[in-house]
């Protein structure tokens, strides 16, 4: 399956601009959301999805759902490997440097580990529910991952408006406090003992609407692959049809609002 180099250079460029803005230099300041409310976090879920979306509705067409989720299924325990190999790092290194140094900057980032104990910590972690500060955009993108044979798996039969309205709808609800309702519910109902602020500083009822946006192109793209008979076929091109463009637009101003959501964490 022919990937797309350039995506992969603009996915790469995202997660060094991300190091670049939470690195303590000169750089910061300068590459901390040049463009507005949009910052390297918004693009690099974009392209995820967008490379996300590509690969695995050609598995689907070509060999099956059925393969497709299991290939799914594989990659998200793969990045969930690589998740527990970084806090891993995190409570055994780091903490014991926060702890015996003067380091108070890592010393909170890690706040929630001192608080409850390491057993309490790493258990919550195991469960994406603890995700520590900078450390926490890998578990986002593991529950979409999760997420994308539940959507691929439901366009052919409800089609992509009524999954884009229904991600729109769960969007809107965001901006007026879905996330913290959610979180009161689970904490009445599962007596859930961990602070919202050690979950993450990404709404994700928000940030989900970049997923299935992204999705929106792959409609155009199986057409052209049906009135072309080479296996090599372009992406298309988001002026040919005014849904494409006014998907770019969605997510432009859903990256915006998405940011200030995160930014109010």
């Amino acid at each position: 399956m022919q990937r797309r180099l350039e995506l992969d250079a603009a996915r790469g460029f995202m997660l060094v601009w991300m190091t670049l803005t939470h690195l303590p230099t000169i750089a910061s300041p300068l590459v901390n959301q040049p463009f507005g409310f949009v910052s390297a976090a918004e693009g690099f879920i974009l392209l995820s999805a967008l490379f996300t979306g590509r690969i695995y509705f050609r598995l689907a067409e070509r060999d099956g759902y059925p393969r497709m989720r299991s290939r799914v299924w594989m990659r998200t325990l793969r990045l969930y490997l690589y998740h527990a190999a970084v806090l891993s790092f995190a409570f055994l290194i780091e903490t014991r440097v926060a702890a015996h140094g003067n380091r108070p900057g890592l010393h909170n980032l890690l706040d929630f580990y001192f608080a409850v104990g390491p057993r309490r910590a790493i258990l919550d972690a195991v469960f994406l529910i603890y995700r520590p500060p900078l450390l926490d955009i890998l578990p986002m993108y593991i529950f979409f991952l999760l997420l994308t044979p539940l959507v691929l798996s439901a366009a052919p039969r409800w089609g992509w408006k009524l999954i884009l309205a229904a991600s729109f709808a769960v969007w809107l609800a965001a901006q007026f406090g879905l996330r913290a309702a959610a979180y009161n519910l689970l904490v009445r109902t599962l007596n859930l003992q961990i602070p919202l602020s050690a979950m993450g500083s990404f709404d994700l009822w928000a940030w989900q609407f970049l997923w299935p946006v992204s999705y929106t192109h792959l409609d155009v793209y199986k057409r052209q692959r049906q009135n072309c008979s080479s296996e090599a076929v372009p992406w298309p091109n988001i002026r040919v049809t005014s849904r494409t463009s006014s998907s770019f637009s969605l997510t432009t101003v859903a990256s915006a609002i998405s940011s200030r959501t995160r930014a109010r964490s």
